[in-house]
């Protein structure tokens, strides 16, 4: 999960009123989960990136300012990142 910050919330806002890829919602030991939108993105830090991932835009959420990446790789340790290291993410709104 990354933070934003304030200033980067309007942009969240402008993916959500995109279209990206459906996943309906679901239920799993007696846990509801919503539908939700993936787009692709690429998450880069201090110059190493990595381009197989995906941004989730649940349809509900408590979090204003808070997005998740997912990736095949272990994204803090590819990155070798840590709590506090500031990320680039590029979001793809385009054909997913």
């Amino acid at each position: 999960n990354l933070r934003l910050k304030e200033n980067e919330v309007p942009k969240i806002e402008a993916m959500k009123a995109a279209e990206g890829i459906l996943i309906n919602g679901f239920e799993e030991d007696g846990r509801t989960f919503g539908k939700a939108w993936i787009f692709k993105c690429e998450i880069n830090l201090k110059g190493t990136a990595i381009e197989e991932c995906a941004i989730i835009s649940p349809k509900r959420t408590h979090y204003k300012r808070v997005v998740e990446i997912i990736s095949p790789h272990f994204i803090r340790k590819k990155l070798s990142a840590k709590d506090g290291d500031e990320f680039h993410v590029k979001v793809d709104l385009g054909d997913v």
